[in-house]
């Protein structure tokens, strides 16, 4: 008989165990809640409910409250009040920072535009200098406008009349032939900037036409980019525009104390 008691009582134990899940949790939650425990308290309500053997029909509700109300408490507490009040001053200076680092950025970008200004009225009066230089070179050469002169031979006007016989022995021969060349000329914010080296610029083929590259010189004279432009050309021919960035990439300029001076190369390909 003894033996059947302390079975029936083992197989009663987990039942009696299980019907106290719900009840259990959520009254120690509550006991908890007015410790002012209330992290605690939470996690007993969560754990009420997943209880499944003694949770009644409105238990996930009464627990939800209370998480709600528990919540509510932990934030209003003093405590809580306390480490928001330690907080403010760590948000206040990040605020602090990123209010310096934007001003910091935007005094950067102010020195930045500054400075473009700057190159670009540099560019400008390199280029008024360099176009009054070349003034002065062609009156020096071919003389200045409405200029008056004399020369050899009797025609009362300015001028040499010219050798009526010719100096040079005469002689004869005949040939023929053909071949093509390329000039080129330096424009833009580049034209007064001295050109100290060029390629060897060769082409064989028959193609004619003006293709104009927009390049972009380093202070040490060296072409950075050399880029075809549409604007200055007369022709879109692959074999020319290759040529021309090509040849646009070896040439070399003068230093400069400008840290970059952009311009256009147009090289006129013609048959002779």
């Amino acid at each position: 008989m003894k033996p059947l008691f302390l079975l029936a009582l083992l197989l009663t134990l987990p039942t009696l165990a299980t019907t106290q899940c719900y009840t259990g949790h959520r009254d120690a939650g509550k006991k908890l809640l007015t410790d002012k425990k209330y992290d605690e308290a939470i996690v007993r309500f969560e754990a009420a409910k997943k209880c499944l053997t003694d949770k009644p029909a409105g238990g996930d509700k009464e627990m939800d409250g209370l998480i709600a109300e528990a919540k509510k408490r932990k934030n209003s507490s003093p405590s809580q009040n306390k480490s928001n009040a330690k907080l403010k001053p760590a948000k206040d200076k990040a605020k602090k920072k990123t209010d310096g680092q934007v001003g910091e950025s935007a005094f950067r970008s102010e020195q930045e535009e500054t400075k473009r200004m700057q190159d670009e009225a540099a560019e400008q009066e390199q280029a008024r200098k360099a176009q009054q230089e070349s003034a002065k070179k062609k009156d020096s050469t071919f003389g200045k406008r409405d200029s008056t002169g004399t020369g050899q031979g009797n025609t009362d006007k300015p001028g040499d009349q010219g050798i009526p016989t010719n100096p040079f022995p005469r002689g004869s021969g005949t040939g023929a032939g053909n071949g093509s060349g390329v000039g080129e000329s330096i424009g833009d914010g580049l034209s007064g900037r001295r050109v100290v080296g060029r390629p060897k610029m060769v082409d064989n083929t028959q193609n004619t036409g003006c293709v104009a590259v927009r390049v972009c010189v380093a202070a040490d004279g060296s072409v950075t980019t050399a880029n075809y432009t549409l604007a200055g050309s007369t022709t879109n021919n692959p074999d020319l525009r290759s040529k021309a960035e090509s040849w646009a990439r070896q040439f070399r300029f003068a230093p400069s104390n400008v840290e970059e001076q952009c311009g256009t190369l147009t090289f006129n390909f013609m048959v002779k």
